[in-house]
């Protein structure tokens, strides 16, 4: 009843395996596909995907910063508007799974347990000796914090009275599962 199921041909943008997702503030979603990008106007009749310039390999992740799409194929971080991001060796262990921006800042989650942040300091590496000691796959910040989703569980950012720069967030150990019946 009022059900209305939507289907696309096999060879279309949108039945491609999505790897990354990010809503943009002009109401467009983005995609990170497996051979590149595309754009979808979810307000447009038909919804369509129009891909977008750029990598032809995966892309695992998006962010937008100084009003622009950012995406990583892993080894690199370009911007839409062609910027290209060097990722310093030191810094980054040549990988990216994550990418989050506030304004000009972006802060990039790696394969190794390390995370970096891009300001207008410079570049900042985050690791074993901050308290971040597990690959970063996604960051977002909520309520003020900012949370990266690790290998090893759910880590804070400035966590007071932990000593550290990153914390495991309180609750049950990596692996153990508990259910209320």
């Amino acid at each position: 009843r009022g059900l209305e199921v939507q289907s696309w041909p096999a060879d279309s943008l949108l039945s491609q395996r999505a790897r990354a997702l990010l809503a943009a503030p002009d109401g467009r979603i983005y995609l990170g596909l497996e051979s590149g990008l595309a754009r979808v106007d979810p307000a447009s009749e038909p919804i369509r995907a129009v891909r977008l310039p750029g990598p032809a390999a995966p892309v695992v992740a998006l962010a937008w910063a100084d009003d622009t799409l950012w995406w990583s194929a892993g080894s690199e971080v370009a911007a839409a508007d062609g910027r290209r991001l060097e990722l310093p060796v030191s810094l980054a262990h040549g990988s990216c799974r994550a990418l989050y921006a506030e304004g000009a800042t972006l802060w990039v989650g790696h394969a190794a347990p390390a995370m970096s942040v891009l300001s207008a300091k410079g570049w900042r590496r985050f690791g074993p000796a901050d308290g971040l000691s597990a690959d970063v796959f996604h960051v977002t910040r909520v309520a003020g914090d900012l949370y990266a989703a690790t290998s090893a569980g759910l880590y804070v950012h400035g966590c007071l009275g932990s000593g550290a720069e990153f914390a495991p967030v309180p609750g049950a150990p990596p692996g153990v599962v508990r259910a209320q019946v």
